[in-house]
């Protein structure tokens, strides 16, 4: 199976993530290469909301 990442379309092979052509897509399975994972990350992060300071009663 080879996997490909959803965002930049990197292929990952034994080498580490590669800018080739998929050939078989009969076993393409789609994940995230480790750049665009880190970047997506980030991105959740930025939405997720901020903790608000609870007054002291």
């Amino acid at each position: 199976m080879t996997t490909i990442c959803c965002k930049c379309f990197k292929t990952k092979t034994a080498h580490g993530w590669t800018k080739t052509v998929a050939t078989d897509v009969a076993t393409l399975s789609h994940g995230y290469c480790p750049t665009c994972y880190r970047e997506a990350i980030k991105k959740i992060e930025d939405y997720r909301p901020r903790p608000v300071d609870q007054p002291t009663p």
